[in-house]
């Protein structure tokens, strides 16, 4: 018998060409590979940016509820160092921060934003020229996209979240533990 006759198999060219580029011959993506590729990537980001976004806005909160705290503690501070004691009667601290360099930065006043928000300090009314009350209030610089909430401290040293918004320690204000 003669020697038997192997017939090629068909195989598809992609196959067939191994020293060849793969896919059949093609250097690039086809437009459906493109258009799955973009939404993987559409779906991911819609995944991740908006927690990314809450634990941004938890930690300028955080860092804002901080902030209040050692304001309070150094206004405190000040009214003991003061022959009478007196809060600062100057709005934003003027005279604290030129009394005493170490206690509070100016530029937590700026009015750029630290953390996302913005600081205020309200002496109350002097009475017999000695300041017995102060507010002191951070608003988020965009509300929702820095911070959600405002934040008040007095001089209790209570914090409290300021529900109403009106840079005012209130009541009513709920206590933040």
């Amino acid at each position: 018998m003669g020697g038997a006759i192997v017939k090629k198999k068909f195989l598809p060219k992609v196959y067939r060409n191994s020293d060849g580029p793969a896919m059949g011959g093609r250097n690039a993506f086809t437009l459906l590979e493109i258009i799955i590729m973009v939404a993987v990537i559409a779906l991911m980001t819609a995944i991740i940016i908006p927690g990314f976004l809450r634990t941004r806005i938890g930690a300028n909160e955080a860092a804002a509820q901080a902030a209040l705290k050692s304001l309070s503690m150094s206004c405190e501070r000040y009214r003991e160092e003061q022959r009478v004691p007196s809060y600062d009667p100057a709005d934003n601290c003027a005279g604290m921060t030129a009394a005493d360099p170490g206690g509070i930065s100016a530029e937590l006043f700026a009015v750029n934003d630290r953390e996302g928000y913005v600081f205020s300090y309200v002496s109350g009314a002097p009475v017999n020229n000695v300041v017995q009350t102060y507010d002191c209030a951070a608003r988020p610089v965009r509300e929702n996209m820095t911070g959600v909430r405002w934040f008040v401290i007095d001089e209790s040293g209570v914090l409290r979240e300021d529900a109403d918004k009106d840079a005012v320690a209130d009541a009513e204000d709920p206590i933040i533990q």
